[in-house]
């Protein structure tokens, strides 16, 4: 494999914006054939909606506004957040939280949340037409969001989740009907109990087949509270807390491994599509601070937060304000993205203190190949994996992930040591305040939505080194272990070199 290879994320689709956006401005829409589109709102109270689609058999983007009924025009939309409900055929809900301003002043005159339905899950078009209600609310709303509410012998029912002004996080449940009512958290978030100050950035992950919780908050006042809830009990079971002296702007729960299901068309030996559980059990918690520099927490579960790593001069481009996790060199090790206020995005890597590390989590990466999966070849007596040209290849592209341009900004890699590098910075023409990794254009691979405060742009790697990639790897799955001169494989080596010469040119 190539060594040469930069993985320098491109731009494939720009989306200006009327007017500027927030941190909380971003959101996501999964359809139920899979495939995803994004809106982005932006505070005068226009609503953009991005996907790709086929047409005359090309992918293209489409970008096109979304006008949301019942907000004012003196208003400024502060928070965006649309969920599936979990009954099949219920729809879509979007929540959208403004306030509203009056006078030249612009003084704040009210804050309220709006919740629109849509009940044609599978129409092209996000149908605003029926609207449930306007709330008001007596709190600045901050960050919307969503997760599952689990009671009463494992019932699942989507909820919304506010963070608000007042030092609560108020939730809101459909009663019946479409009627959305506020109900006290605590009585099935216990960990919401007694926040010292307003809740920025909150996080919720379900693990154990949702019996054990895992819900991180980050404060205004630079306090992050990591919690293990009992759900079937209600309990927490643990917690933690940590200071960093300053308003936490984004946090993330993330496992270290890029763990992908096995597909439909290859036997997996193991459950849960192939998935190691017990390297699933190892999570980081990613903390951004508006003032210091950003950290991961490493194997929260069993060190709390007490195992720290700082990411280096992640605070020296501006406030670090948004962050996301994604295996960016397609190594099978996420890679950590940090979006910030000094209109940069920072790419950074784990990497170990010995020079036998790469090859060390090269093993790590391929566990149990062997046990794991079964391959349909058209050769049963074939099934035998070459794991030292797998191996290699992974290591190669660790490594060329990690090779430096004239103007990219990385620290110097000629002193080794434990914790995260810099591997490249991406600049923008304004501040970054959202970024996320979503598969929009629905080939299977992940892209990257990266929100400034005047557009959205969709990235992604280089294409011709992903295929060449790809079929370098399947040219190590379809080894069948033949000796050199064997025409079965020498049929193989000219039809894939065949191909990645069709790449080249």
């Amino acid at each position: 494999m190539s060594s040469d290879r930069s993985w320098r994320w491109t731009d494939a689709h720009y989306c200006g914006l009327t007017s500027q956006t927030n941190i909380y401005g971003m959101t996501r829409i999964t359809n139920v054939n899979g495939t995803n589109r994004l809106l982005v709102a932006s505070l005068k109270g226009d609503v953009v909606s991005v996907e790709y689609k086929k047409i005359q058999n090309k992918l293209k983007p489409c970008s096109r506004a979304v006008q949301f009924t019942y907000i004012p025009a003196d208003a400024e939309i502060v928070s965006i957040d649309i969920m599936n409900k979990c009954d099949p055929g219920s729809g879509l809900v979007v929540g959208i939280t403004f306030i509203r301003l009056q006078g030249d002043d612009n003084k704040p005159t009210g804050q309220f949340l709006n919740l629109y339905f849509s009940f044609e899950e599978n129409s092209e078009e996000v149908k605003q037409d029926i609207m449930a209600k306007t709330i008001e609310l007596s709190f600045v709303p901050y960050q919307l969001t969503h997760t599952l509410l689990v009671h009463n012998n494992d019932n699942k029912e989507s909820i919304f989740l506010l963070c608000g002004s007042d030092n609560k996080i108020h939730m809101y449940k459909d009663e019946a009907d479409n009627n959305f009512l506020e109900e006290n958290p605590i009585e099935y978030f216990p960990e919401f109990k007694d926040c010292d100050s307003s809740t920025l950035r909150l996080v919720i992950k379900y693990t154990d087949n949702y019996t054990k919780r895992l819900t991180a908050m980050g404060f205004q006042s630079g306090t992050v509270k990591f919690s293990l809830v009992d759900v079937q009990n209600n309990v927490i079971l643990k917690s933690w807390c940590s200071a960093h002296g300053n308003p936490i702007t984004s946090i993330v729960i993330f496992n270290p491994q890029n763990q992908v299901p096995c597909p439909s068309f290859i036997e997996s030996s193991q459950e849960n599509g192939g998935i190691d559980e017990e390297r699933t059990l190892i999570y980081h918690l990613l903390v951004t601070s508006a003032l210091m520099p950003a950290v991961v927490y490493r194997n929260v579960l069993v060190e709390g937060l007490e195992d720290c790593l700082t990411l280096p001069n992640s605070e020296k481009y501006d406030s670090p304000l948004c962050s996301c996790v994604v295996d960016i060199d397609f190594d099978g090790q996420n890679e950590i993205l940090i979006g910030t206020y000094g209109q940069e995005l920072l790419a950074y890597k784990y990497t170990q203190n010995d020079a036998g590390s790469t090859l060390k989590q090269t093993e790590d990466f391929i566990p149990d190949i062997k046990k794991r999966l079964k391959f349909k070849t058209l050769m049963e007596e074939s099934e035998t994996l070459n794991l030292k040209k797998l191996k290699s290849s992974l290591e190669s592209v660790a490594s060329s992930a990690s090779q430096s341009h004239s103007n990219e900004s990385s620290p110097d890699r000629n002193c080794k040591k434990e914790g995260f590098e810099l591997l490249w910075t991406r600049s923008f023409a304004y501040p970054v305040v959202g970024v996320d990794s979503i598969d929009i254009m629905g080939d299977g691979m992940e892209d990257l939505a990266v929100v400034t405060l005047k557009g959205l742009h969709i990235l992604q790697p280089n294409l011709s080194e992903v295929a060449k990639v790809c079929l370098e790897r399947l040219r190590i799955l379809a080894d069948t272990g033949s000796e050199v001169g064997d025409a079965y494989l020498e049929l193989q080596n000219e039809s894939l070199e065949g191909e990645m010469g069709n790449i080249s040119n």
